[in-house]
């Protein structure tokens, strides 16, 4: 009896312990940045775009005297990484270093992850998914401020001629998956490749990143996967990443969730199967 009451007593120190790191840890004040950066760098990325050119025009310093402002360049990049800037009288700035769109993303992610920075706003192209705008305020009053215009690609590109068309239906689906901001929903899951383990369908209900799954019989078991959409939207876009031998999905019209998938993918190891059927979505 004195062993289960000092498990009893552990286990609601422990419960007491995890709420207080919980209240201590400090919300994500720009998750909705993120989540925008992410969609925006995966649509880049996925154009294979290495040569092209825009103008950039560039604000930074503190609110009263602003320093370092760099005038509307005309921008090229070649080969990804090569860039030379181009002033309003059509020659080369000497000493300039402009960044190409990777460093821009890298300077958007890089900031959220600081704790100076009151605000920041992004704003990205809705075609190519390149940052169109970045506004950041900081804690010492000092001001960044950039803008992004007349971009063009340079020549006939086409580095990623298979996997763009199949990752730009993943975004466009992600995009109106979030856009419907579901919290809660249940559907019937099917995975052929499991078919030995279980009895399908099962049901999942889902409310935010909490799963619960039950067999045919009603009986709860554990999830293996990340059975929340955001879960199978991310398995995909690896796959793709990752150029996956054969990347299938089918996504459900009116929501945008994957209702067929069907990756084989190969590691190191073994050649991997991920065939999944969602079926009966409830939005609850």
């Amino acid at each position: 009896m004195k062993s289960i009451s000092n498990i009893l007593s552990m286990s609601v120190l422990l419960v007491a312990k995890n709420a207080v790191a919980m209240a201590e840890s400090p919300p994500d004040l720009f998750w909705q940045e993120r989540d925008a950066l992410d969609r925006a760098k995966i649509l880049w990325d996925s154009q294979g775009i290495d040569n092209y050119e825009f103008e950039y025009y560039k604000l930074s310093g503190t609110g009263n005297d602003p320093a370092n402002t760099v005038y509307p360049w005309r921008v090229k990049v070649q080969d990804g990484q090569e860039t030379t800037a181009i002033d309003g009288n059509k020659q080369n700035v000497p000493g300039a270093y402009p960044p190409d769109m990777d460093k821009l993303f890298a300077t958007i992610e890089r900031q959220l992850d600081r704790d100076n920075v009151l605000e920041l706003v992004a704003r990205y192209n809705i075609q190519y998914g390149y940052p169109e705008s970045i506004l950041m305020d900081m804690e010492d009053g000092g001001l960044y401020h950039v803008e992004v215009s007349n971009f063009a690609v340079i020549g006939t590109q086409n580095k990623n001629q298979v996997a763009p068309s199949k990752l730009e239906q993943a975004v466009d689906a992600n995009l109106r998956w979030r856009s419907h901001n579901i919290q809660s929903y249940s559907y019937q899951y099917t995975e052929y490749s499991m078919g030995q383990y279980y009895e399908f369908p099962l049901s999942v209900t889902v409310h935010g990143r909490q799963v619960t799954m039950h067999d045919r019989r009603g009986n709860q078991i554990q999830p293996w996967h990340p059975q929340f959409m955001e879960g199978f939207f991310e398995r995909i876009r690896t796959a793709l990443d990752r150029k996956a031998p054969y990347v299938e999905v089918t996504y459900n019209a009116d929501y945008g969730f994957p209702e067929d998938i069907y990756i084989v993918d190969n590691d190191e190891v073994a050649v991997l199967t991920f065939d999944v059927r969602i079926s009966s979505f409830l939005v609850l």
